[in-house]
C-alpha cells in the first residue's frame, strides 16, 4: 500500500491470468541463462536477494519481504504502463517504486514499447539492492522533491 494518494496505485495485488504467469515463465526461461552469463556481481547479489520466482508472477507481498527489509524501499503496484516524472519521483521521495500491472502480450515477447511488468521486477527491482544505487538514490530523493514542490505548484 502505498503512503502516497494516488489514484493509478492498485491496493489490492492483482490477480494475474495463468496466460499472464505463462508469458512470466517463458520470459524468466529465456533470460535466465543469459544473466547467468553476462551480469555484473552487484546484479547477481540483488537477484541472489530477491529469489525472483521462475513458475510465476512475484506478488507485491512477496517482493515486499525481500526487498523493504534490505533496502528501506517498497513496490508499489500501479494501473499505469508508464508514469509521468511528477507520479514518479513523488513516489520515489516516499521510497517507492512503482511496478505496472502490464503484462506483454505473446505477440510482444521480442520486443514491447512500454516498460511491462517483467522489466520492472526482473530487470528494475534488482538495482533497489546495489549499494551504489541506493547512495545515489539517496542523493536525488530530496533534490527531486524539492523540484517537484515547486513544479507542482506551476501545474
Amino acid at each position: 500500500m502505498s503512503v502516497l494518494k494516488d489514484s493509478s496505485i492498485v491496493e489490492d495485488d492483482v490477480e494475474f491470468t495463468e496466460e499472464q504467469h505463462d508469458i512470466w515463465r517463458s520470459l524468466y526461461s529465456r533470460q535466465f541463462p543469459k544473466i547467468e552469463k553476462y551480469i555484473c556481481k552487484e546484479y547477481q547479489q540483488g537477484f541472489k536477494n530477491l529469489q525472483l520466482p521462475a513458475d510465476h508472477i512475484p506478488s507485491v507481498t512477496e517482493l515486499n519481504a525481500r526487498i523493504t527489509p534490505r533496502t528501506g524501499w517498497k513496490t508499489v503496484r500501479t494501473r499505469v504502463r508508464y508514469s509521468d516524472a511528477v507520479q514518479w519521483y513523488k513516489h520515489f521521495a516516499a521510497k517507492e517504486f512503482l511496478i505496472t500491472d502490464y503484462v506483454r502480450t505473446r505477440d510482444e515477447m521480442e520486443f514491447t514499447p512500454e516498460p511491462d511488468m517483467f522489466h520492472d521486477v526482473f530487470v528494475t527491482c534488482l538495482f533497489l539492492h546495489f549499494q551504489s544505487t541506493r547512495k545515489f538514490r539517496k542523493c536525488l530523493r530530496l533534490p527531486s522533491t524539492k523540484l517537484l514542490l515547486k513544479s507542482s505548484a506551476k501545474i
